[in-house]
This record gives C-alpha cells, structure tokens and sequence, in this order.
C-alpha cells in the first residue's frame, strides 16, 4: 500500500510524444486507480461515526450531510456536525 500511494510519477503524452517522467504531489486518494474506490472507503468510513445529531448518506466517493430544519435548534445542531466534519477534514480523520 505504501509503495501504491509514495512515489507516484506522471507523464503526458501528445500523440505519442511527451517530456520525462515527473513527481506527483499526493494528496488524498490517486484517482483512476484500481485500489481508489477501497481507499476513499477506508478514508471516509468512520465519517457517519462522528456525525451525532444529523444524517450523513455515503455513496462510493460522495457524502452528503441532511437535517429536517424545523426550527433555530435544528439549525444549530446542524452547523455543529458541519463544524465536526471540518475539523475531522483538517486533522486527517
């Protein structure tokens, strides 16, 4: 796993023709891998865990965070969780 996600190289290719292989900056999950879609569940499978008030639907690579709003509670619950995934976001999990 380590070897798949270090030391990723890129080159572009017009017509056949390209400059030399460089370095990619990782950042997250490689997209157009095989190995992506299980990464990105492993990333974001303790997602729903911290979601304490709202719900949160998980669909391959997209997550979406929802809350019947019926009053300024119900807004202030969800800002809470929004602000929980921000700082879940920042630190890596």
């Amino acid at each position: 796993m380590q070897s798949f996600l270090a030391d990723s190289r890129q080159k572009v290719c017009v017509s056949g023709a390209g400059p030399t292989w460089s370095s990619v900056v990782t950042g997250g999950v490689p997209e157009g891998s095989a190995l992506g879609p299980v990464l990105v569940v492993c990333y974001i499978n303790d997602m729903p865990e911290m979601m304490m008030r709202s719900m949160i639907y998980l669909c391959a690579d997209d997550a979406k965070i929802a809350r019947h709003i019926l009053n300024v509670s119900d807004i202030s619950a969800l800002q809470q969780d929004l602000d929980k995934l921000d700082v879940w976001a920042k630190n890596g999990k």
